[in-house]
């Protein structure tokens, strides 16, 4: 295992971890780190999503086999246009991308992992690190695919429900409004 990091604050890491402070875009740079690497699981920052295509290069310039791109949000394949699509984007542009790149490379593959809305962060990361792990464990399974995984669902109303109940039991206003209003307003 092998950790490339640009910056690593606050972390301490195991002494047999080695770590790689590299800019994403030296190339070649990058090619040595992955070397004999059977996998890359990007945990690029959502300003960073844009370069995942060059990692994904790099990648299968190294002889890596599977790429998990950092895009553990919400499903974006099942996101019609409007904002909320300007805003993923990048992610519907890395998917497409790495989707060429398996058709392309037989011995390239991917595996999308979507964990909904990040309604815990600590939860839904560790949640996104142990399915990345089962991932790599089954790689004919989970090749070239996009898995939704759900630490817990819940509805509106249900969260609405839990949080009248722990703050006093009273009945909190509710303002009904559509997805297509709400972005109006948000205009």
């Amino acid at each position: 295992m092998t950790l490339n990091a640009e910056e690593v604050v606050g972390t301490t890491l195991s002494a047999n971890l080695p770590i790689y402070r590299l800019e994403l875009t030296f190339k070649s740079a990058m090619v040595s780190v992955l070397k004999d690497q059977d996998a890359v699981v990007s945990l690029v920052s959502r300003y960073a999503v844009h370069q995942q295509p060059l990692t994904t290069d790099v990648a299968i310039e190294a002889g890596v086999s599977r790429f998990i791109p950092s895009a553990f949000g919400i499903d974006s394949r099942t996101v019609e246009e409007g904002k909320l699509s300007c805003q993923i984007e990048r992610r519907i542009k890395t998917q497409n991308y790495l989707s060429k790149k398996a058709d392309h490379y037989s011995n390239f593959s991917w595996t999308r992992l979507g964990i909904g809305l990040l309604f815990d962060y600590a939860t839904n990361f560790g949640l996104a690190a142990k399915a990345s792990v089962a991932i790599l464990q089954r790689p004919n399974e989970t090749s070239n695919q996009y898995l939704s995984i759900a630490s817990f669902n819940t509805t509106q109303k249900e969260t609405l429900r839990i949080l009248e109940s722990r703050t006093g039991g009273s009945k909190w206003t509710v303002k009904h409004i559509s997805s297509v209003d709400l972005e109006h307003e948000g205009d």
